[in-house]
């Protein structure tokens, strides 16, 4: 019984999925009642909601009560608290498997003034920048989740730069060596997906992402750490979890 149960779960799974990928059923498009699936595939209801159920879940369909179901735009995160700690750690925390490809790792003057400022050097110093496309294995399909651009005073970065990037995380990196980040700072703002950022992205000219600015300081209040992250919108349904007394 069980067997033949999910045989039919897995028919009406693939079967509505099928719909959507060759744009049968087009975004915003209403699925027929769970009723008239039921006749369609000769089984319970029970059947037909848990593969629905299973598409609500991984972001193919979207529910709307007293209203239907409806063709939505995959969401890769459905919960986050936005990566206040590590991208890795929280993906992890999540089930899933982050996957990392280092696109720049390299020793340059610092001439820009907002990395000046943010880690507190003067014009010309030695900085490392490190820049890194970043994505969920299991989710790798529908494209990148994170664009990461990273600087580094000298001393920090030549101890970053020994380091495998695709391995190994910054936070691993830098609690390894007694550098953790006791004080990091964020800043969130929109901006449209610039042209060269959007080839990495896959991204369409004008989509928008989030930018989040952080500055990460040591328990001294040293900065060790600037970083600009890009978050493609249309990839994203942002929560932020706030708990009471």
């Amino acid at each position: 019984m069980e067997a033949a149960m999910s045989r039919y779960y897995q028919q009406i799974l693939d079967y509505v999925t099928q719909q959507i990928e060759q744009d049968t059923w087009p975004l915003g498009y209403k699925l027929p009642r769970e009723i008239d699936l039921c006749k369609q595939f000769d089984v319970s209801r029970s059947t037909v909601r848990r593969a629905l159920s299973e598409l609500v879940q991984s972001g193919r369909l979207k529910r709307i009560k007293g209203t239907g179901t409806f063709v939505t735009q995959p969401q890769i995160i459905d919960k986050t608290t936005l990566f206040l700690q590590s991208f890795s750690d929280e993906l992890r925390a999540r089930g899933e498997t982050p996957v990392t490809e280092l696109l720049e790792c390299r020793f340059l003057p610092a001439e820009e003034e907002e990395i000046i400022r943010m880690l507190g050097i003067e014009r010309g110093e030695t900085v490392l920048k490190t820049r890194r496309l970043r994505y969920s294995k299991e989710h790798q399909e529908k494209g990148v989740m994170v664009l990461s651009t990273d600087y580094f005073p000298k001393d920090v970065g030549e101890i970053v730069q020994r380091y495998d990037l695709e391995k190994i995380s910054l936070t691993q990196i830098l609690r390894e060596n007694s550098l953790p980040r006791r004080r990091i700072e964020k800043r969130f703002s929109a901006q449209e997906i610039g042209l060269k950022d959007g080839r990495l992205l896959s991204a369409q000219p004008h989509d928008l992402a989030l930018l989040v600015c952080s500055q990460a300081q040591d328990e001294k209040g040293r900065p060790i750490e600037y970083s600009k992250t890009v978050y493609p919108l249309d990839r994203y349904e942002f929560k932020i979890w706030i708990e009471t007394a």
